[in-house]
């Protein structure tokens, strides 16, 4: 009997790791697609029926599973044609009547989308791709969904690796594997140890360069060592190498070459007392003559018009009087006048009363002469 040799297994790897951020990126474009989508679906009547809630998850699936049909012809896999792609399905629900309706409403009822629907994870288990997708579930997120589909337009190793290697042997292989996660595989997550931003391990530097967290020193050279959040405030109010102006270069001081800092200026007032105290007299003292002249002239105008003022007043002071004295004798002679009506009105009304009694006494003569 022959004995047979064992058949060898081959193994085979593709690295399946892609640019952090533009995961994140392409998942926040897809959900951004998916709530327009399905708030343009809905808007009108059709709200009445189902809520742009209600059919998100369907459109969250509808896109993906669009996304994952390549049309070489219509749509080749590239990272173009997948922009293109999530964008018309953004807008291909969008109609004549949903643009006659308020811009500022669509974007509203997107946001209440993402910061309520979104927001609530779904505490069932979802075998649907669009529902888990919608509430990015531990176990399948939506950034895998987006690597996913991302692997499938970067042809080109932009946003995502294209390591692959075979091998007959096992360990061989998981060496090869292992010298390109430690080694070559620029899309290997990292994570900052300061403000713990997930990043490329490629992009390490560049996060570093803007990191609000990472510290820096001082652009001014003071030696300051400070987190980068902190360092603009500090240049603008602390920084003993800040450029300051001196008090007196309105009076005429001539900077030197070099600007003065908060650090310099007390070297260069010492060594410029002088050409300040100079400065400032120069500038001082035509001033002072023109307002000691202008103080002359408006203490003349000042007195002037004080004896103006009196004599005014002295003219008013006596016109008062004669008005006073004009008043005084005219209501004298009022008040003789009206004592003398109603005299003659006291005459008159007695002598009306005399006048009615003789003519009672008459009437009551004459009653009695009848009889």
């Amino acid at each position: 009997m022959s004995s047979s040799s064992p058949q060898k297994t081959h193994h085979t790897y593709r690295c399946t790791r892609c640019c952090v951020a533009s995961t994140k990126t392409l998942a926040e474009r897809m959900v951004d697609a998916a709530c327009f989508s399905a708030v343009y679906a809905q808007s009108g009547i059709k709200s009445v029926l189902k809520t742009p809630s209600d059919v998100l998850p369907v459109h969250a699936k509808a896109l993906i599973d669009e996304l994952k049909r390549i049309d070489d012809a219509r749509y080749p896999a590239t990272l173009d044609a997948l922009e293109r792609r999530i964008e018309e399905f953004k807008n291909h629900n969008r109609s004549f009547l949903t643009d006659l309706g308020s811009r500022k409403h669509v974007e509203d009822a997107v946001e209440a989308l993402k910061t309520r629907t979104l927001t609530q994870r779904n505490a069932m288990k979802v075998f649907d791709e669009g529902s888990i997708f919608v509430a990015d579930d531990e176990e399948r997120s939506r950034e895998e969904t987006s690597k996913e589909i991302l692997r499938l337009y970067d042809k080109n190793g932009v946003a995502s690796c294209l390591f692959a290697c075979e091998s007959d042997d096992a360990e061989e292989l998981k060496r090869m594997i292992q010298r390109h996660d430690d080694d070559a595989c620029e899309f290997v997550e990292d994570r900052c140890e300061r403000c713990e931003e997930r990043f490329s391990r490629k992009f390490r530097k560049r996060h570093e360069k803007k990191c609000p967290l990472y510290e820096c020193e001082c652009p001014l050279k003071c030696g300051t060592v400070l987190k980068r959040n902190q360092m603009d405030l500090h240049v603008a109010t602390r920084c003993e190498n800040r450029a300051i102006e001196c008090p007196y270069e309105k009076f005429g001081c001539c900077s030197p070459a070099e600007p003065i800092t908060e650090k310099t200026f007390d070297a260069h007032a010492r060594e410029n007392c002088a050409n300040h105290l100079f400065t400032v007299t120069s500038k001082v003292l035509p001033k002072l003559s023109v307002l000691e002249h202008e103080h002359v002239r408006i203490e003349k105008q000042l007195h002037e018009h004080l004896q103006a003022n009196n004599r005014n007043h002295e003219k008013l002071k006596r016109f008062s009087e004669d008005e006073l004295k004009w008043t005084k004798t005219n209501f004298g002679h009022v008040e003789t006048r009206l004592k003398a009506a109603e005299q003659s009105l006291e005459k008159e009304r007695r002598d009306k009363l005399a006048l009615m009694k003789r003519i009672e006494n008459i009437e009551r003569a004459h009653l009695l002469a009848k009889k």
